[in-house]
C-alpha cells in the first residue's frame, strides 16, 4: 500500500512537471524532483506503451513509411525481431541511446578495411536520427533513431556474413550458396552483452586467410595512396648477371611490396652503371616475386613476370577486395576440419583447428570447352581405392565415341567396358560407337593402374561429377599452371591426402599405399563428413604474405562488374 501511495505521489509530479502537447508525440521523461529517482528507475524499466504501439504501427501498417521515410525498405526480418521482443526498443531506453550504438557506428564507418564501402550502411542516415533525438523527445524520434540502428546493423551484419553480391546471380559462380543465418538471434545475443560486445568480431568469417587478406588490404591501399609503383618499361629478357637500364626500376619495384629490402628512394634513370647490375639481391627477390604469384620461379625477368610486375597497386588492391567478398559466401566457421580447394592457385589445403595440415598441387579444369572446375561445397562422406571411372556422357560421346569408330580396339586396349541399364556388364568387344552415342550403355573404365582416376578417389556427392582423385599423368604437377583436367581435381600425393582424411580412423600412409597396390575395389566411409570447399581467390596471404595468381575463368571480371554496380549505386 506504501508504495501504490508513493507511486500516485511521483505520478502526480511528473503530470505536473510534463509539457503540454498530444499525447502520442510526447515520450516520458524523467521527473525533475530528484525525491522520486528510485521509483522513477522502476517506471523507467517499464517499457514505454507508446513507444511500442508507434514501433509495431511503424512495422505492421503498411504505407506507414511515408510518416517515417527514412524507415523504407525496413524487411521481413526487422520485424521478427521486434516481434520476438514484444516490438519494444533494443537500442533506447528511455531516451537514453545504448553504449552499443556508438560501437555499431564505429564498426561500420570501419568497414572499408574489410573491402566493403561504409557508404552502403547509410551511417549518416544513422546519425541525424540520433542528433534528432538529442534535440527532441518526441515519440517519432525515439522510433526512428531506434529503426535506423536496427536497419544499419541488419544490412552490415547480412553483408558481412553473406557478402554483397548474391554468387548464384553470377554465371561463373552459380553453384555457391551463403549459408543462411539468423541475424535477429545474433542482434539479441550482441544487445545483451553488458560491455562492448565487438560487432565486426562477432561477424567476419573465422576463415586464416580472412584477417591476413584484410591486413594486406591495407597495404596495398596505403601503396596506393602513395602513388603506388612505376611501370617497368619493355625490353629483352634479363637474366642473373646482366647490365641494363631497367635494372634500377626493377630494384624500385620489387622494393616497394617487399620483395627486396628497402632501397634509397633515389631516381630510377641517371645512376651508376654499377646500379645497373642484375646481382644476386635482384635475383632472390624476383624468385620471391615469382613464387608470389605463381609464376615459373627462374628469377628472369620474362613477359609474364614483367606483366605480373607492371600490374598496378589499385589493381591488386581490387584481387584482394574480391577475395574478401568470395571468402564471405562461406560458412562463417568452415568446421574443426575442412578441405579447400583454391582453382587460380592450383592448391588444396585440409585444414584443422590449428591451420592447414596438409598441403598440396592439384590439376583442375581447363579454361575452355566446358572443363572448368565450378565453385562450391559439399561433404567428404567416403574414399574409394582402386575405384572404376564412371565416364561422363559428354566425354564418352565426343571423346571417346570418335576414337572407338577408328579403332575398334579402343576399349578393350584401355580396360573400358559397359553397364547396361539393369546393370548387365557388356564387354568392349560388343560395344560399337553408335551404342555410345544413342546412350544405350555407359561407359566404365576398370580400376587398374591405368585408370584415368589413378588408384585413389575422395568423394563428397554432387551433381557436377567432381571429385579429388589420383592420376596417372604425374608429369603435368610440374607445370606452374595447371588447368588440364574435365573439372575433376588430381591430386600431386593422393596417398598423403588420404592419410590426412582417414587418419582418425587408423589409417596411415603404407596402409592406404598397401591397399592401392591390391586389385580388389575398396570403400571407406567416413565417421564423420568433412566440409570440401572448392574456392576461387586470386587473392590469397598466408603467414609468408599476400598471393597473387591470373583469373584464369574470368571469374574476377564478372565479380568486379557486379560490385562495381552496386558500389555505383550506393555513392548516389
Amino acid at each position: 500500500m506504501a508504495f501504490v501511495l508513493q507511486f500516485v505521489k511521483i505520478l502526480s509530479l511528473v503530470l505536473l512537471a510534463a509539457p503540454f502537447g498530444p499525447e502520442e508525440d510526447r515520450a516520458d521523461r524523467a521527473p525533475a524532483s530528484e525525491a522520486c529517482d528510485e521509483i522513477c528507475q522502476q517506471l523507467q524499466a517499464v517499457p514505454d506503451t507508446v513507444v511500442v504501439s508507434r514501433i509495431t504501427r511503424a512495422l505492421q501498417s503498411p504505407g506507414f513509411e511515408q510518416e517515417f521515410p527514412r524507415l523504407a525498405g525496413v524487411d521481413d526480418r526487422i520485424v521478427r525481431f521486434y516481434e520476438a521482443h514484444g516490438f519494444q526498443p533494443q537500442w533506447i531506453v528511455g531516451t537514453r541511446v545504448s553504449e552499443h550504438a556508438d560501437a555499431l557506428l564505429q564498426d561500420i564507418r570501419s568497414a572499408d578495411q574489410d573491402g566493403l564501402h561504409s557508404e552502403a550502411f547509410r551511417p549518416d542516415r544513422v546519425r541525424r536520427a540520433l542528433d534528432r533525438l538529442a534535440q527532441s523527445d518526441s515519440v517519432s524520434a525515439i522510433v526512428d533513431a531506434e529503426l535506423e540502428l536496427t536497419r544499419a546493423f541488419f544490412q552490415y551484419a547480412s553483408t558481412m556474413l553473406t557478402g554483397r553480391v548474391d554468387p548464384q546471380e553470377l554465371s561463373s559462380e552459380v553453384y555457391l550458396q551463403p549459408e543462411t543465418l539468423r541475424v535477429d538471434s545474433i542482434l539479441t545475443a550482441l544487445l545483451s552483452a553488458k560491455s562492448d560486445p565487438g560487432f565486426r568480431e562477432s561477424l567476419v568469417p573465422r576463415h586464416s586467410h580472412y584477417e591476413r587478406l584484410v591486413a594486406a588490404l591495407g597495404h596495398y591501399r596505403a601503396l596506393e595512396a602513395k602513388g603506388g609503383w612505376a611501370p617497368i618499361p619493355d625490353g629483352e629478357t634479363l637474366e642473373p648477371g646482366d647490365e641494363d637500364a631497367r635494372v634500377p626500376a626493377l630494384r624500385q619495384r620489387l622494393s616497394v611490396t617487399g620483395d627486396l629490402s628497402q632501397v634509397s628512394d633515389l631516381a630510377v634513370t641517371g645512376l651508376p652503371r654499377a646500379d645497373w647490375k642484375f646481382d644476386v639481391s635482384v635475383q632472390q627477390a624476383l624468385a620471391h616475386f615469382q613464387q608470389r604469384h605463381g609464376l615459373a620461379v627462374d628469377s628472369t625477368l620474362g613477359p609474364a613476370t614483367l606483366a605480373a610486375l607492371n600490374v598496378s597497386a589499385s589493381q591488386r588492391a581490387r584481387q584482394i577486395e574480391l577475395s574478401l567478398e568470395r571468402l564471405r559466401w562461406l560458412p562463417q566457421d568452415p568446421g574443426e576440419r575442412y578441405v579447400m580447394v583454391n582453382i587460380p592457385e592450383f592448391r588444396v589445403r585440409g585444414f584443422d583447428r590449428s591451420g592447414p595440415t596438409v598441403d598440396m598441387r592439384v590439376v583442375v579444369g581447363a579454361d575452355y570447352g566446358g572443363h572448368q572446375t565450378p565453385v562450391f561445397q559439399e561433404n567428404m562422406d567416403h574414399v574409394v581405392i582402386n575405384p572404376y571411372w564412371n565416364v561422363p556422357y559428354s566425354i564418352a560421346s565426343e571423346e571417346i565415341a570418335p576414337s572407338v569408330r577408328a579403332n575398334s580396339n579402343y576399349l578393350a586396349s584401355r580396360n573400358f567396358e559397359g553397364v547396361g541399364g539393369s546393370g548387365k556388364v557388356i564387354p568392349a568387344s560388343s560395344i560399337s560407337a553408335q551404342d555410345i552415342i544413342d546412350g544405350r550403355l555407359r561407359i566404365r573404365q576398370k580400376p587398374g593402374a591405368g585408370n584415368a582416376l589413378g588408384l585413389i578417389k575422395f568423394m563428397f556427392p554432387n551433381p557436377h561429377a567432381i571429385y579429388l582423385h589420383d592420376t596417372p599423368a604425374d608429369h603435368l604437377f610440374s607445370e606452374p599452371e595447371r588447368a588440364f583436367s574435365h573439372g575433376c581435381i588430381r591430386l600431386e600425393d593422393p596417398p598423403g591426402f588420404g592419410e590426412w582424411v582417414l587418419r582418425a580412423q587408423g589409417w596411415d600412409r603404407s596402409r592406404i599405399e598397401q591397399e592401392m597396390g591390391n586389385p580388389e575395389r575398396t570403400r571407406v566411409d567416413l565417421d564423420e563428413d568433412i566440409p570440401v570447399y572448392i574456392i576461387y581467390l586470386t587473392a590469397f596471404a598466408d603467414e609468408e604474405g599476400v598471393h597473387f595468381r591470373d583469373d584464369i575463368y574470368g571469374n574476377d571480371a564478372v565479380l568486379d562488374q557486379a560490385l562495381s554496380k552496386l558500389e555505383e549505386a550506393s555513392s548516389r
